[in-house]
């Protein structure tokens, strides 16, 4: 169980209630965790023995190419490297989810992963293209069933990038930089 609990510490999120719930997979991703967006690798899992054979059956040959399949295993064994990414994220993610609560017209939602999901009250400014500008990039979740093009994800990052992103976010709200 404890390789499949390494984005949630000392938890495991909701693979043990599987056992009693075989109707409901669970998709994780290392692509976040381990900041490898371009191998795509991750993992599905189900406690219906039945229902993860017919899955195989469909599951495309060479799924995983043999590159994203060795870091995945380098990855899994870096226990070191978790504990040490666990601790950071739990203290730059508060810090910063802090500072971003302070910033007026923003809504920000706490979160356990390394990004945190925004909303800006305010329709008319388009948060992603105001920071383009001063390159800085932020996801717009206006494609997310159920939110609109007020809703944003940010990384969690360095303590400097984070401040760098703050500052950003401060003047586009503020007003300071540019109308639209």
């Amino acid at each position: 169980m404890k390789r499949l609990s390494i984005f949630i510490p000392h938890e495991t999120g909701f693979i043990p209630a599987l056992k009693d719930n075989p109707h409901i997979w669970v998709l994780r991703s290392l692509t976040k965790f381990y900041a490898i967006p371009g191998l795509r690798l991750g993992y599905l899992v189900n406690s219906n023995d039945a229902a993860v054979a017919r899955m195989r059956r469909q599951q495309m040959p060479w799924s995983v190419n043999a590159l994203a399949a060795l870091a995945g295993e380098v990855a899994l064994q870096d226990s070191a490297w978790q504990q040490a990414t666990w601790h950071w994220l739990r203290e730059e993610g508060a810090r910063f989810y802090q500072a971003l609560c302070q910033l007026p017209l923003l809504t920000v939602y706490p979160g356990r992963a390394n990004y945190l999901l925004l909303r800006c009250e305010r329709e008319d400014i388009d948060l992603q293209r105001r920071l383009l500008t001063q390159r800085i990039l932020i996801r717009s979740c206006a494609n997310y069933p159920g939110l609109d093009s007020r809703y944003y994800r940010v990384a969690i990052r360095s303590a400097a990038q984070n401040e760098r992103l703050l500052s950003a976010l401060r003047n586009v709200l503020t007003g300071i930089t540019p109308a639209d």
